[in-house]
């Protein structure tokens, strides 16, 4: 048995000194390293969305094309051969 795990089975009883003094700063630093993680995903192209992945590829030169309205074309033809354009 180590040191450290002495250390760790003495102060991490609830309501122990070092255990209230430590714990506001553990919670701060989780939210920390959960924003870091999300940073990173926002970071790499391959990982990133939205408005974070048309920064990084506008820093690359490449640009999202606007949309445009959809074109259908059909043709139907009946039995005796005669046909309609569909628009």
């Amino acid at each position: 048995m180590d040191i450290e795990d002495v250390y760790l089975a003495i102060e991490s009883i609830m309501c122990s000194f070092l255990f209230d003094a430590i714990a506001p700063c553990e919670a701060e630093l989780y939210k920390t390293y959960l924003y870091i993680d999300e940073l990173e995903k926002r970071v790499y192209a391959d990982t990133s969305y939205g408005e974070y992945l048309k920064r990084r590829c506008a820093e690359h030169g490449i640009y999202k094309k606007e949309a445009t309205h959809a074109i259908r074309k059909g043709y139907s033809h009946q039995a005796n051969g005669v046909g309609y354009k569909l628009k």
